[in-house]
């Protein structure tokens, strides 16, 4: 009970959190810069035990600062850095490449705004994150299906298959994400309640 109060009390902090524009700015650029940092450090991890990628594909590091942005800044404040965050990534690291660049800035874009309307609403956080998790991979199918309608690329039973074994394989990383947003979401509106942001 004391628990279902806390996030209860979670949620509506979120949804009043009002934050001055300077504040959104250093956010977007603090959000884009764990999505840069997080993936490396896992990658880095990954050369030293051995396992290569698989850390990565497994935890999904880029997305949770994506989200966290949205839900603390909003939805222009999660578009502009789920937008970013694979253009930088790009840029820096050559990942993603450059032919997965417009899917990848797509779903991430889909993740942070979608995340930044949803805190507004009385969902349970929990409910809001799996929406927000389902909603790039409901996205990306919809452009495959659209780019096989108008454009002519092959689209089968593959491109399914494919974004359920995406979702099997990252399911370590959304669940991390049950527990690290709320978290870090209470974690961040006790800083800006000590700056007295409104």
């Amino acid at each position: 009970m004391q628990n279902q109060s806390k996030t209860r009390s979670l949620i509506a902090s979120l949804s009043q959190l009002h934050l001055r524009l300077s504040t959104k700015i250093w956010a977007t650029v603090a959000a884009i810069a764990c999505a840069l940092t997080l993936p490396e450090a896992l990658h880095a991890l990954g050369l030293l035990t051995g396992t290569g990628t698989l850390l990565g594909h497994a935890l999904l590091p880029m997305q949770l600062p994506v989200m966290l942005a949205g839900f603390i800044g909003g939805p222009v404040v999660g578009l502009i850095t789920g937008i970013f965050s694979p253009v930088f990534s790009t840029l820096l690291t050559g990942m993603p490449t450059a032919d997965r660049l417009f899917f990848m800035m797509a779903e991430y874009a889909c993740y942070g705004a979608l995340a930044g309307l949803l805190v507004k609403t009385k969902l349970p956080l929990l409910v809001q994150i799996v929406i927000v998790q389902l909603s790039g991979h409901v996205l990306l199918l919809a452009i495959n299906f659209a780019l096989a309608l108008f454009g002519g690329a092959e689209l089968g039973i593959g491109l399914l298959s494919y974004q359920i074994m995406n979702l099997y394989n990252g399911l370590p990383g959304l669940i991390m994400q049950w527990v690290l947003i709320p978290l870090c979401a209470a974690g961040l509106l006790n800083l800006f309640s000590r700056n007295n942001e409104s």
